[in-house]
Protein backbone atom coordinates (compact mmCIF):
# COMPACT_ATOMS: atom_id res chain seq x y z
CA UNK A 1 0.00 0.00 0.00
CA UNK A 2 1.53 3.29 -1.04
CA UNK A 3 0.73 6.63 0.48
CA UNK A 4 0.07 9.74 -1.46
CA UNK A 5 2.49 12.63 -0.70
CA UNK A 6 -0.35 14.83 0.52
CA UNK A 7 -1.42 12.06 2.93
CA UNK A 8 2.04 12.14 4.52
CA UNK A 9 1.95 15.93 4.71
CA UNK A 10 -1.48 15.81 6.34
CA UNK A 11 -0.27 13.26 8.87
CA UNK A 12 2.75 15.37 9.80
CA UNK A 13 0.47 18.41 10.11
CA UNK A 14 -1.77 16.45 12.49
CA UNK A 15 0.85 14.80 14.68
CA UNK A 16 3.76 17.20 14.28
CA UNK A 17 7.40 16.49 13.66
CA UNK A 18 8.01 12.74 14.16
CA UNK A 19 11.32 13.31 15.96
CA UNK A 20 9.74 15.79 18.39
CA UNK A 21 6.80 13.44 18.89
CA UNK A 22 9.15 10.53 19.66
CA UNK A 23 11.06 12.66 22.18
CA UNK A 24 7.81 13.73 23.85
CA UNK A 25 6.58 10.15 24.08
CA UNK A 26 9.89 9.00 25.57
CA UNK A 27 9.78 11.76 28.20
CA UNK A 28 6.17 10.84 28.98
CA UNK A 29 7.14 7.14 29.32
CA UNK A 30 9.94 7.98 31.73
CA UNK A 31 7.69 10.17 33.85
CA UNK A 32 5.05 7.42 33.94
CA UNK A 33 7.75 5.06 35.19
CA UNK A 34 8.19 7.18 38.32
CA UNK A 35 4.79 6.00 39.57
CA UNK A 36 5.90 2.37 39.51
CA UNK A 37 9.62 2.58 40.23
CA UNK A 38 9.25 5.03 43.14
CA UNK A 39 5.90 3.75 44.43
CA UNK A 40 6.99 3.16 48.05
CA UNK A 41 8.47 6.64 48.36
CA UNK A 42 5.39 8.22 46.77
CA UNK A 43 3.11 6.38 49.21
CA UNK A 44 5.29 7.43 52.15
CA UNK A 45 5.20 11.11 51.19
CA UNK A 46 1.96 11.61 49.26
CA UNK A 47 -0.54 8.99 50.53
CA UNK A 48 -4.08 10.14 49.66
CA UNK A 49 -2.88 13.04 47.52
CA UNK A 50 -2.90 13.77 43.83
CA UNK A 51 0.61 13.95 42.40
CA UNK A 52 1.81 15.44 39.12
CA UNK A 53 5.05 14.16 37.60
CA UNK A 54 6.93 15.84 34.76
CA UNK A 55 10.50 15.33 33.62
CA UNK A 56 10.73 12.32 35.94
CA UNK A 57 10.08 14.30 39.12
CA UNK A 58 7.14 15.32 41.29
CA UNK A 59 6.27 18.89 40.35
CA UNK A 60 2.99 19.35 42.26
CA UNK A 61 0.81 17.59 44.80
CA UNK A 62 -2.41 18.29 46.64
CA UNK A 63 -5.53 16.86 48.25
CA UNK A 64 -7.62 17.52 45.16
CA UNK A 65 -7.05 17.30 41.44
CA UNK A 66 -8.09 20.94 41.06
CA UNK A 67 -5.39 22.04 43.52
CA UNK A 68 -2.75 20.16 41.53
CA UNK A 69 -3.99 21.65 38.24
CA UNK A 70 -3.91 25.14 39.79
CA UNK A 71 -0.36 24.58 41.02
CA UNK A 72 0.74 23.42 37.58
CA UNK A 73 -0.76 26.55 36.07
CA UNK A 74 1.07 28.75 38.63
CA UNK A 75 4.32 26.97 37.78
CA UNK A 76 3.71 27.39 34.05
CA UNK A 77 3.73 23.64 33.48
CA UNK A 78 1.14 22.48 30.94
CA UNK A 79 -1.06 19.75 32.40
CA UNK A 80 -0.85 17.98 29.03
CA UNK A 81 2.85 17.32 29.62
CA UNK A 82 2.41 15.75 33.05
CA UNK A 83 1.25 12.46 34.50
CA UNK A 84 -1.23 12.99 37.32
CA UNK A 85 -2.33 10.24 39.66
CA UNK A 86 -3.97 9.72 43.04
CA UNK A 87 -1.49 8.00 45.34
CA UNK A 88 -2.90 5.24 47.53
CA UNK A 89 -1.79 1.95 48.98
CA UNK A 90 -4.26 -0.23 47.13
CA UNK A 91 -3.06 -2.02 44.06
CA UNK A 92 -5.41 -1.91 41.12
CA UNK A 93 -5.51 -4.57 38.46
CA UNK A 94 -6.61 -3.74 34.96
CA UNK A 95 -8.42 -6.46 33.12
CA UNK A 96 -8.36 -5.90 29.39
Amino acid sequence: MSTHPTDSANLITQIGNPRVLAESLEAFRKSAGVFSSDRANLIAHYQGQWVAVADQQVVASGKTLNLVLSELEKLGIPAQTTMIRLIDRTTRRLIL
